[in-house]
């Protein structure tokens, strides 16, 4: 049996910030600006009280750097579970701004903002993520979360050293061993793989995700 048959190169800068409100709860926010086959901007915000914050994974939806964590979920795509907690209105849009210009990240639903930025399947545009700094802002703000302007700074990428061919066999019998280089001296690596079983009723899916620092150099995800 195969983990995987093929892999991708992601370039993922995430920034999380977290205010307590006057009832006790945190209002979290999380911004991502991500190239996986293309690049792309989310953006997420939701209130999260002390029974969602603990039954919730974290809000990076990975683990503590060092280790791994395992989601066994139903369908037949990878996806990562989403926060379980209200959405908080940030304002109608966000607005994303670098040296290459400026980008809007679309209300999808409360609290969610995503478009695809550029490069891949960007809509036919030129890629837009390259290292620099990329300022994110939701203008006047919302009903829940007020005005607020943040920068996210893009080091050099990271490099995958040993990736498999496209559509080559990983087989289960065998430890996987991850390398990279470059990147900036204080990224975190993190790498996501999956195995999918469509004939399982519903589909079913196990996928995991690991993290590391940058300088390590490398990650071993052992065979079980």
């Amino acid at each position: 049996m195969e983990v995987l048959k093929t892999g991708l190169i992601a370039r993922a800068h995430h920034l999380v910030f977290i205010t307590p409100n006057a009832s006790g709860s945190l209002n979290a926010g999380v911004l991502d600006l991500t190239g996986i086959a293309g690049d792309q901007g989310d953006g997420q915000f939701n209130q999260f009280d002390l029974d969602t914050l603990v039954s919730s994974p974290n809000l990076a939806v990975g683990p503590s750097i060092g280790s791994c964590v395992v989601y066994d979920v139903h369908g037949t795509q990878p996806t990562l579970p989403p926060p379980q907690a209200p959405a908080l209105d940030a304002g109608p849009q966000l607005n994303v701004s670098s040296a290459r210009g400026k980008m809007t990240l679309a209300l999808s639903s409360k609290g969610s903002y995503t478009a695809r930025l550029g490069g891949g399947m960007g809509g036919g545009r030129p890629p837009y993520l390259f290292p620099g700094v990329y300022t994110i802002d939701n203008g006047g703000g919302g009903a829940d979360v007020g005005p607020f302007s943040v920068s996210i700074t893009i080091p050099t990428t990271v490099v995958w050293s040993n990736p498999p061919t496209l559509f080559g066999v990983i087989p289960r019998s065998r430890d996987l061993q991850i390398t990279w280089s470059s990147g900036g001296p204080n990224d975190v690596v993190a790498i996501f793989g999956f195995s999918s079983s469509p004939a399982v009723p519903n589909g079913s899916v196990i996928e995991f995700v690991c993290t590391a620092m940058r300088a390590t150099g490398s990650l071993r995800r052992r065979q079980t």
